[in-house]
């Protein structure tokens, strides 16, 4: 089965990081982010470029990032957003 571009990312398909970990799904997609809800009862949502995404197929992408780097970029993120 062919890779589809990170635009043809659809609502709804699962997502995983690059070691494999299931993250959630994706909520939303434009044209500079993919909003992904992630699992669990604190899951929360998550925002990646599309450039962060390493691979795409039906139902199912592939981040390029860990599960630890998104977590310190998310991390980051929040402490810019406070000052």
């Amino acid at each position: 089965m062919a890779s589809l571009g990170p635009t043809q990312v659809q609502p709804g398909w699962n997502v995983c990081t690059a070691d494999g970990e299931e993250l959630g799904t994706v909520k939303e997609v434009s044209d500079s982010v993919v909003r992904i809800k992630k699992r669990g009862l604190l899951g929360g949502t998550i925002s990646v470029a599309p450039g962060d995404i390493a691979s795409a197929e039906p139902d199912h992408v592939a981040l390029a990032r860990t599960r630890e780097k998104l977590d310190a970029a998310s991390r980051w993120m929040d402490l810019s957003r406070r000052n």
